[in-house]
């Protein structure tokens, strides 16, 4: 038995929506519920009236969901960052292909079977009973109530187990988010107390006869000595001296070019971090959230990284002799950030893995549902 071709009804349309929403998902829902309104109509009055009407109404709240339609700005904000709109979106879409496979004739229920049996297959474990029940269901024999059951239990199950995994997917970029925009707040900060005060975040070092800053240089020997490079015994008075001169020599402009040079390495980790990621098919921008979080990372790890430095944290190393020696320093303590954000490089891979969201994953599983993902 094979399934009847699904003519899709002349003159109609995508209905009510016709100006291009503000995201991908959007428009494959509505895609999506236009074509289940289409499969619909062409069942015509094998479909019960009040089960048509029903589904007619889940189609239409995905609609609705999908555009935001009754809420506000904060509203929309909210709903885009939680994920209700799509949750109710694609909630509502399953309802109405699960209402449709209750009621629709055989033939209809056949054609679908190995296309939920392929979802079924990527969303539940093998020893799952459900799984297993659907897997009894053959092809070459008449529908009987109870298969019908078996089918739609195994289809809502999937279903729900899908929307789950996208639902820690995105979970996991909302705290990339957060975590990038606190880690941006605390650059920031950091950047205003250079500015206002660079005589507390200090970022110059002191060799013999010199305050070296990252934006310049100036003089703190005494008499007719000459530079060495490196630090030199001095008596209490001439520590206080040469500290002062050194305060005195710090710029506003030190720790937004400590900053912005960690910012300019954080990015060229980034990107050399993001070709080891595979692509994504879901709407979440993992990706994209991951290197968010490493720009403001690199220009913190560049500015705390001198200042440890400074504070002789590393021996030997707290005498740089010139401005190009911190900018270099600077360079790699801002690429360096890759070393504490690599795990969660690792982890956002095995996120979007278990999600169905690595196409190399779901190519050696042998494919899977060609049902737009949830996002």
């Amino acid at each position: 038995m094979t399934a009847p071709s699904v003519p899709i009804p002349a003159g109609r349309g995508a209905r009510g929506h016709g100006r291009p929403t503000t995201a991908v998902w959007r428009e494959q829902v509505i895609t999506e519920a236009d074509q289940t309104q289409f499969t619909l109509e062409s069942l015509g009055s094998q479909i019960s009236p009040d089960l048509r009407q029903e589904i007619e109404g889940s189609l239409e709240m995905a609609r609705s969901a999908a555009v935001d339609a009754g809420l506000g700005w904060f509203g929309r904000r909210r709903s885009s960052f939680g994920g209700a709109s799509m949750e109710r979106a694609w909630g509502a879409i399953d309802a109405a292909n699960e209402a449709l496979l209750r009621d629709a004739p055989d033939n209809y229920v056949v054609g679908q079977l190995p296309r939920i049996r392929r979802r079924v297959q990527d969303a539940l474990g093998r020893d799952d009973s459900r799984r297993t029940g659907l897997e009894s269901v053959r092809l070459d024999t008449p529908v009987t109530p109870i298969d019908r059951e078996v089918i739609v239990a195994a289809f809502h199950a999937a279903n729900c187990e899908e929307r789950r995994k996208h639902a820690r997917v995105r979970s996991f970029r909302n705290m990339l988010h957060l975590c990038g925009l606190v880690l941006t707040i605390a650059a920031v900060g950091l950047a205003v107390l250079g500015w206002v005060r660079p005589d507390l975040a200090l970022l110059c070092f002191q060799p013999s006869g010199q305050a070296v800053c990252p934006t310049n240089v100036v003089s703190t020997q005494n008499g007719d000595a000459g530079v060495t490079g490196q630090p030199a015994p001095l008596t209490p008075e001439a520590v206080a001296h040469r500290d002062d001169l050194t305060r005195a020599a710090a710029s506003p402009l030190d720790m937004l070019l400590v900053e912005l040079i960690g910012l300019v390495a954080a990015t060229l980790a980034a990107a050399t971090a993001l070709r080891r990621l595979q692509g994504t098919s879901t709407a979440f921008s993992v990706p994209l959230a991951l290197a968010v979080l490493k720009l403001p990372s690199g220009m913190l790890t560049a500015a705390l990284g001198l200042l440890l430095m400074r504070a002789d944290f590393v021996p030997g190393l707290s005498a740089l002799d010139t401005p190009a020696q911190i900018i270099g320093w600077a360079i790699i303590f801002g690429y360096a950030q890759q070393l504490f954000t690599r795990f969660v490089d690792a982890r956002a891979q095995t996120v979007l893995s278990t999600a169905g969201a690595d196409p190399a994953a779901r190519q050696s599983s042998g494919g899977g549902d060609t049902r737009p993902p949830i996002a």
